[in-house]
């Protein structure tokens, strides 16, 4: 609600203004989703938007990367027994983000109806959050500077392979 008072702060005086106003205001209540016609409104009211458009993508990715980190988090402190130094939370986080993106996506194509806020707070948010590509590279470099090849390219391949078989996976399931 405060994104929406924020919005009618600028149209005060303009009734066009004012009315893609409340059409956005009416359009935030039902999906966050900003219904306006452009020709209805002045050029600086329609950057204006675009711009709370912008903010509430950031809010929206903000939030989900907050749900994803968290859950990555959680996640590594689960009691798995490590052989080798082998990185099997980052190896399993990574399968589980690569079997959930593909997850939203297969649905989203299935279902065309799909808010492009919902999957930017889906895939960019939680699923940016929660999987660790950058963890990942870290500690292949780490066991490959440590003299451990053999379960540096294990955990490589394993990585690569099982993300991208997560994600084909999901395809299969939802088709």
């Amino acid at each position: 609600m405060i994104l929406c008072y924020l919005a009618m702060g600028f149209s005060r005086g303009n009734p066009i203004a004012k009315t893609a106003s409340m059409r956005m205001t009416s359009a935030l209540n039902r999906n966050i989703s900003f219904y306006f016609r452009k020709e209805l409104i002045a050029p600086y009211e329609f950057w204006r938007l675009k711009q709370l458009t912008a903010l509430v993508n950031c809010l929206l990715v903000g939030a989900g990367g907050m749900i994803g980190s968290v859950g990555r988090y959680l996640f590594g402190l689960l009691p798995i027994k490590m052989y080798h130094s082998f990185p099997i939370h980052t190896l399993l986080i990574n399968i589980i983000g690569a079997f959930m993106i593909g997850l939203i996506v297969a649905l989203a194509e299935k279902n065309s109806n799909t808010s492009p806020q919902l999957l930017l707070f889906l895939k960019v948010g939680v699923c940016g959050g929660f999987t660790t590509f950058s963890t990942f590279s870290w500690e292949a470099m780490d066991l490959l500077q440590g003299g451990k090849f053999t379960v540096a390219l294990v955990y490589m391949v394993l990585s690569v392979v099982l993300c991208v078989s997560a994600v084909a996976i999901t395809s299969i399931i939802i088709k």
